[in-house]
C-alpha cells in the first residue's frame, strides 16, 4: 500500500569463486530503497549465499521497475525487480444483505484483499455478538439483531508486513418486518353445551427467522383444567401445537383470550395477545 514499508531480500549466489564490489538500486522517482547501495561486499565461494535486507516504500499506487546493479570483477549484471503498490483495501464482504428487524441474524463474511494481510480484526461498530472478531483464514461471523433500518459499520484492522491499518467501511442494508410468532386457535365443536368439556387445540408458528425459547401459551378468560403450557423451544418455521380443555358456564358467544410470552437468542422477551 502507499507509504508501507515493504521488507525485501537480495540473494547472490554464485556458480565460481567471485568478487563483488557492491550493488546499488536505482529507484524511480517517489520510490524508496534503503538502502539504496552497499559496498565492499568482497569474495563469494559457490555454496554460500549473500544476502542483502533492504527496504522500499512508494507514495503513490502504481507499478515500479527497479534496476539492480551487482558490480564485480568480471563486469556489472543488471537484476530488474517489479514492485506493484495497490490503493484498495481489503473489504469485508458479507454472504447476504437483507436481514429482519426484531430478530436474530447470523451473518457470515469473508474479507476480499488484494494485497497479503494478517492479524485481521473486524470489530461490527454496532450492537452484536461477538463484538470483536478475530478473523481465521480470510471467513468470520457474527449475530446482531436490528430495531432500526441503518447501514452497518465496521473497523477493519489488520498488517500488511509490519504496517498496521484501519479502515472504517459502511455496507447498505435491506431490512424487512419480522413475521413473529401466530397463534391459531381451533374449538373441537363450534358450538358446545353448558358443562361440556371440549378440546381447543392452539397450534403456535414461528414464522421468524431465528429460533425461540421458553415459550409459554396462558388461557387469560373462561374455565380451563390447565390454564398454561410451555414448550423449551420452536425453531424458525417450525409448528409446535398444545390442547386447552374448556368447559363454558354459561350461554352465549364466548371470547378466549391467549397470551404467548417467549424469549429469542439475545434473551429478549416478547409477548402478544390473540383473541
Amino acid at each position: 500500500l502507499p507509504n508501507d514499508i515493504a521488507d525485501c531480500k537480495l540473494t547472490l549466489a554464485v556458480p565460481r569463486e567471485t568478487y563483488v564490489r557492491g550493488i546499488t538500486f536505482f529507484a524511480p522517482s517517489g520510490v524508496e530503497v534503503d538502502p539504496s547501495s552497499v559496498t565492499g561486499i568482497g569474495w563469494l565461494s559457490p555454496g554460500i549465499n549473500y544476502e542483502l535486507p533492504f527496504t522500499i516504500k512508494a507514495k503513490e499506487s502504481g507499478i515500479y521497475t527497479i534496476p539492480i546493479y551487482i558490480n564485480t570483477l568480471n563486469g556489472t549484471i543488471k537484476q530488474i525487480m517489479i514492485v506493484r503498490v495497490e490503493d484498495r483495501m481489503p473489504k469485508i464482504v458479507l454472504d447476504k444483505t437483507t436481514f429482519y428487524l426484531n430478530e436474530v441474524n447470523d451473518v457470515s463474511f469473508t474479507i476480499s484483499s488484494p494485497i497479503q494481510i494478517s492479524n485481521v480484526i473486524v470489530e461490527p461498530l454496532f450492537e452484536s455478538n461477538p463484538k470483536v472478531i478475530y478473523v481465521e483464514n480470510g471467513k468470520g461471523s457474527f449475530r446482531f439483531k436490528p430495531k432500526t433500518a441503518e447501514p452497518l459499520k465496521f473497523k477493519l484492522a489488520f498488517y500488511n508486513g509490519r504496517n498496521y491499518h484501519e479502515v472504517i467501511q459502511t455496507i447498505d442494508a435491506t431490512y424487512l418486518e419480522s413475521k413473529g410468532v401466530l397463534i391459531n386457535a381451533t374449538p373441537q365443536y363450534p358450538v358446545v353445551l353448558i358443562g361440556d368439556v371440549i378440546d381447543i387445540d392452539v397450534e403456535v408458528a414461528n414464522l421468524r427467522n431465528d429460533d425461540v425459547f421458553s415459550v409459554k401459551i396462558e388461557a387469560l378468560d373462561g374455565e380451563f383444567s390447565k390454564k398454561s403450557f410451555e414448550i423449551p423451544m420452536i425453531k424458525a418455521g417450525e409448528k409446535k401445537s398444545v390442547t386447552f380443555k374448556w368447559s363454558p358456564k354459561s350461554a352465549g358467544m364466548k371470547d378466549i383470550t391467549l397470551k404467548i410470552e417467549y424469549t429469542d437468542e439475545f434473551n429478549e422477551r416478547y409477548s402478544e395477545i390473540e383473541k
